[in-house]
């Protein structure tokens, strides 16, 4: 990730040479699959960014760049942002789900062991929108909760890149 933050700085660099060079070594690393799915949408930015840029080579490598993108992408061919926000939905609903399931089983567990009494388990239900439970490890080891938040991750990005390609 810190080499793709340097080739990103790169792209604003003095020198036109070297903003196109940076704007083809991303296209390369795109045509080789290394890139990260959540740098794409980063990426268009800064390639259309480049389409004004005062060099023609800087723009007809930021429009090569695009290009690749557009080829490349690894959203299913599908450039309707639509389908990707309903998704997200669903897995922000799923996620609160799965972390409210989890929470009152704790709480259900916590209780039958002695570990808390009648009074607390009350206070706890009050208590619904308990941050440090949702930040705690028994969240992060969750197998359902990591597989729900890459698949959101993957949304997000798809969301950001489509955002991007729709508006520039």
């Amino acid at each position: 990730d810190t080499m793709l933050d340097i080739l990103v700085e790169r792209t604003h660099d003095s020198n036109a040479f070297v903003r196109a060079a940076v704007l083809k070594t991303w296209m390369v690393l795109l045509e080789n699959n290394a890139v990260p799915v959540k740098r794409f949408g980063p990426m268009a930015e800064i390639a259309v960014d480049r389409l004004f840029d005062k060099t023609a080579g800087v723009r007809k490598a930021a429009m090569a760049l695009l290009t690749a993108l557009l080829e490349n992408n690894p959203f299913s061919g599908n450039l309707n942002v639509t389908p990707f926000k309903e998704r997200a939905d669903e897995l922000k609903e799923g996620i609160s789900n799965r972390i409210f399931d989890m929470r009152q089983v704790m709480k259900k567990s916590a209780f039958e062991s002695g570990q808390i009494t009648e009074e607390e388990m009350v206070i706890l239900e009050q208590d619904e929108d308990d941050d440090e439970f949702t930040s705690s490890d028994e969240v992060a080891m969750d197998s359902e909760v990591n597989s729900l938040r890459t698949e959101m991750e993957y949304c997000d990005a798809a969301i950001a890149f489509l955002n991007v390609i729709e508006s520039g």
